[in-house]
């Protein structure tokens, strides 16, 4: 039930001050941290375990390249135990051969085919092919099932650590809704919004399905909110974090609870 988490609401700023790193304590074995960046144009969230591991979940565009690598810096980011596409748009993988030049990454996670617009993958870097309708296990704790969607190369993502769930919409698609929900049960605390807010999804449909206690919505250039669907958010009670207006977003999990973290 919602008021039984105890949220610590924390923003910060898109360039992150060298100090908000240094006050997020170090990770304990059974925590993991999502951090969800501020990025001018795109998406990219980065998940850390207690056991030291790095997983980055897309890349943002181009123009994000240098508020990206500054984020990964910040966060002492230097290896990356995998990158996980959701989507191979220009907005979502602009920077993922850059990366995998500039850090050590041991593994590409993806659906479909790897697109010429992500970039050239290097030849020492392991390939994953994910499909839909399959879960995986990250890491030892976490799960991950890819949802089906409308393009064989997107991926939504349920993701569940503990009693903490997270759906990471790759879609504003409505048609993709009846597909998710009927492929598997999608009660998730938090929501990541599908196609920068910018369509009508999530419905209310799916919206009493998933309950979520929050969503979290990404900036691109081009793009703008739906006022429509910002309004269904507020009807329903679902706190909305626009990261354009909150800054990078940091939410830590144990197996039983979570908290969305602040530092001044």
């Amino acid at each position: 039930m919602r008021w039984l988490s105890i949220v610590v609401i924390i923003c910060i700023g898109l360039n992150l001050p060298t100090h908000v790193v240094a006050d997020l304590a170090p990770l304990q074995p059974n925590v993991i941290r999502y951090a969800f960046f501020d990025l001018p144009d795109g998406e990219s969230m980065l998940i850390q375990t207690g056991r030291g591991e790095q997983f980055l979940f897309n890349t943002g565009s181009a123009a994000s390249e240098e508020a990206l690598v500054g984020y990964l810096d910040d966060f002492h980011i230097h290896h990356l135990d995998a990158i996980i596409l959701t989507n191979q748009t220009s907005e979502t993988c602009g920077n993922t051969g850059k990366l995998m030049n500039r850090l050590s990454v041991e593994k590409l996670i993806y659906s479909g085919e790897v697109q010429q617009v992500c970039g050239e993958v290097p030849r020492d870097v392991e390939s994953d092919k994910w499909e839909h309708n399959q879960s995986y296990e990250l890491t030892p704790g976490i799960s991950i099932r890819v949802l089906p969607g409308m393009k064989e190369e997107e991926m939504s993502l349920f993701i569940q650590y503990g009693y903490t769930s997270l759906l990471y919409m790759a879609t504003g698609d409505v048609k993709a809704e009846q597909r998710m929900m009927d492929s598997y049960p999608l009660k998730a605390e938090l929501l990541k919004v599908g196609d920068y807010a910018s369509t009508q999804s999530p419905t209310l449909p799916l919206l009493d399905t998933i309950d979520p206690h929050l969503a979290i919505i990404y900036d691109v250039k081009g793009k703008e909110v739906n006022e429509g669907l910002m309004a269904r958010f507020q009807e329903s009670w679902i706190d909305v974090y626009q990261l354009k207006e909150v800054g990078t977003m940091v939410i830590q999990c144990t197996p039983d609870e979570y908290e969305i973290l602040k530092t001044d």
